[in-house]
């Protein structure tokens, strides 16, 4: 089929090519249908090529005298039009110079248009454009030679236009694609040049941080150490191609074997705690690097390497391991001081025991003279006295210790103030002091409050206040508040007065008002610090109100709750109830004085008292002989007194189930509990008191009598 009889398929081109959606520009997309137009639908004369370049020459006057008239949108888009208009031009082109048929010259023309279509996709890669780039460039060399022979042999005028117009435009395809090309590379060149500023300053802080910076590549190779890794080498340069392996202490190198086992098998690895390293300088010097590990990925999300930032923690951790060795040198020290305050305390005690329980036998012997009832009565005293003191210590350590714990039970509060009140009577009366009691009538008739603790704050504050009286009254008062949430007790007295300078240190240990040598009143100054600890314990507060010469009121107040009354207990005579005269009591303790008082406070009793000096001799006994009773010291050479119990429960079937009561100076809460969870049934604290001692006595002879 002629060219000059067009058919089906000419027509088909050339819808196509009004069609093509990438001529998106309306003058490229009609001049590049135009040449097609040209080439394919016969016609004589000059007047449709006229327009038709006409209309070409309009479109590059416009591009050259007014260039913002040209295609808007991202600078691609241009080269790919033209490149599209060059493809169907050159399709044009070789329709117009070849004479082929229709069917033939489709599949050459489409190749051509296909051509130009990917070289317009493609465009963002300019090496590879312009490798495609170089083919046509030499077949349309090879045309415009073919048409300028076939021109002048045909000499028809429409090819002559087609001839003219189609390496216009394949030119300005190529010229917008240069341009673009040299837009692209200005654009490279100048993110090139912001990325170098940016990786300049980011090396710039990385070479002035302090902490170390390093970069290992998945094989653990060292890629990059900041300058801060000078600890290292002269020239940290010189460490590049080590493994950050060698510089691990081989006993921490499992704690990152997984990360970089990940690493070099390209799995993916997730980036390390924040963590603290052993290594070494090149000194030998022992060094301590916080820091974490995150790995590096491409684009493509693979892990090329690592990087991690460290930093230098070693003077943190030599003070923290002086810290830990400090914490445990005073923890040690704080139990050192408890178990000597402990055994201080059983070694007075011990002595005391017998101290003050002769000096009580003493008194009560019949027809002893004056003076040496007089005598006993300086013993017993002074030895209470002293007790006294060992208390205060013992009581002041649990407090530092934060060992006190508080028993709440039902207090009636009235009768608790006229309790603290009689004990002090007879010593307000020997120096000339009236005592007075003042009680608020809208107090509770009973509250929660651990009676012993509170008797012991009201009655230090109390015995201070007769103390440090010389004439005039002690007034002890208790009042609640208005809310009935609180309880006040107060003391007030004539006496020296507190100095406001004084007052504010009264409560700190070893404090009180005259600590000279030439002071007229003893102590050991923890009295006030004691009870401030306890009031705070029990969630109130204590203080002061004084004028120096005319007297003082220490006060607290404490947080209560009210209660109900407890249960009716009768207990008038300890022995009440049981018949003593029938028990037979085994009395265990290595020092003979104590055997010795025991027996004779129980003698006017008639019991039955047989004496073990050991603990072995106390299971030796338990083993041939019933006893309803078993009083136990702690401390004994040998067999202690737990052990003792604990041979007597499990091998002594006469006494498996005999009460064993501790009698012992060991006193502390948790020395008590430790004979309770022993196997013991009871405790009574040296000194010994003989009522608390036949009150034991009745409550499990009376147990054994209900058995």
């Amino acid at each position: 089929m002629s060219i000059r009889r067009p058919g089906k398929w000419a027509a088909a081109l050339a819808r196509a090519a009004l069609a093509d959606p990438a001529a998106s520009n309306p003058a490229l997309g009609a001049a590049s249908a135009l040449i097609v137009f040209a080439a394919a639908v016969p016609f004589a004369g000059w007047t449709l090529p006229a327009i038709w370049l006409a209309a070409m020459l309009v479109l590059a006057l416009s591009e050259a005298v007014w260039p913002e008239a040209g295609p808007k949108g991202p600078d691609a888009v241009r080269p790919c039009i033209w490149l599209t208009s060059a493809g169907y031009s050159l399709a044009g082109l070789y329709l117009t110079i070849f004479h082929t048929g229709a069917a033939q010259t489709l599949g050459v023309t489409l190749f051509g248009v296909v051509m130009f279509q990917i070289l317009a996709r493609d465009y963002e890669r300019p090496r590879r454009l312009w490798l495609h780039l170089t083919a046509p460039l030499l077949a349309v060399v090879t045309v415009q030679v073919a048409a300028g022979a076939d021109l002048l042999l045909g000499g028809e005028p429409w090819r002559l236009v087609t001839l003219l117009a189609s390496p216009y435009v394949v030119y300005r395809a190529l010229r917008a694609v240069h341009h673009n090309l040299d837009g692209s590379r200005r654009q490279a060149e100048a993110a090139l040049a912001q990325l170098g500023e940016s990786e300049a300053r980011y090396r710039q802080l990385a070479e002035r941080s302090p902490d170390i910076i390093i970069r290992y590549d998945v094989e653990g190779r060292l890629e990059y150490l900041s300058p801060a890794a000078s600890r290292y080498a002269a020239d940290p340069s010189d460490l590049i191609g080590r493994n950050v392996r060698e510089f691990l202490d081989p006993c921490e190198l499992d704690r990152n074997a997984a990360f970089l086992q990940d690493l070099a098998a390209g799995q993916p690895a997730a980036a390390t705690d924040q963590s603290v390293w052993r290594t070494w300088t090149p000194d030998g010097e022992l060094i301590f690097l916080e820091g974490a590990t995150s790995p590096i990925s491409d684009d493509d999300g693979r892990h090329v390497g690592a990087m991690a930032i460290l930093r230098d923690v070693t003077a943190r951790v030599a003070l923290e391991d002086e810290l830990r060795r400090k914490t445990a040198e005073a923890e040690a020290a704080t139990v050192a001081k408890s178990q000597f305050l402990a055994n201080m305390s059983h070694e007075i005690r011990t002595p005391l025991t017998g101290v003050i329980g002769f000096a009580r036998l003493l008194r009560t012997i019949p027809g002893l003279p004056a003076d040496a009832g007089r005598y006993a009565s300086r013993i017993h005293t002074s030895a209470d006295a002293l007790l006294a003191v060992v208390n205060d210590v013992l009581d002041f350590s649990k407090l530092e210790a934060d060992q006190v714990q508080l028993d709440p039970q039902p207090l009636d509060p009235r009768a608790f103030v006229e309790e603290i009140a009689d004990l002090v009577r007879d010593q307000a009366a020997a120096k000339g002091l009236s005592l007075t009691l003042e009680t608020d009538h809208d107090l509770p008739a009973w509250i929660a409050a651990d009676g012993a603790r509170l008797r012991q704050i009201a009655l230090n504050l109390l015995t201070n206040a007769v103390k440090f009286t010389a004439e005039g009254g002690v007034t002890i008062s208790a009042e609640t508040s208005s809310d009935r949430s609180s309880l006040r007790i107060a003391v007030r007295d004539t006496g020296i007065g507190v100095p406001a300078e004084v007052a504010g240190r009264l409560f700190q240990r070893f404090s009180q008002v005259d600590g000279s040598a030439t002071r007229q009143h003893g102590g050991t100054g923890l009295g006030l610090a004691i009870s401030k600890g306890l009031v705070e314990i029990m969630g109130g507060r204590i203080g002061v109100e004084s004028t120096p010469g005319v007297g003082s009121t220490f006060w607290f107040t404490i947080p209560i709750a009210h209660a109900t009354a407890p249960a009716e207990t009768a207990v008038s005579d300890p022995t009440a109830g049981a018949e003593l005269s029938a028990i037979r009591i085994l009395m265990v303790d290595d020092v003979s004085v104590n055997r010795e008082l025991v027996a004779a406070m129980l003698e006017p009793f008639d019991l039955t008292v047989v004496e073990a000096a050991s603990g072995a001799a106390a299971v030796e006994a338990a083993l041939h002989s019933r006893f309803d009773l078993i009083l136990m010291d702690l401390q004994m050479p040998g067999m202690d007194g737990l052990a003792a119990t604990a041979a007597i429960r499990a091998n002594c079937d006469l006494n498996r189930l005999t009460p064993i009561v501790a009698l012992s100076a060991n006193i502390l809460p948790e020395q008590v509990q430790a004979c309770l969870a022993g196997g013991m049934n009871d405790h009574i604290g040296k000194p010994i008191d003989a009522g608390e001692l036949l009150g034991a006595i009745g409550r499990w002879a009376a147990r054994r009598d209900a058995a």
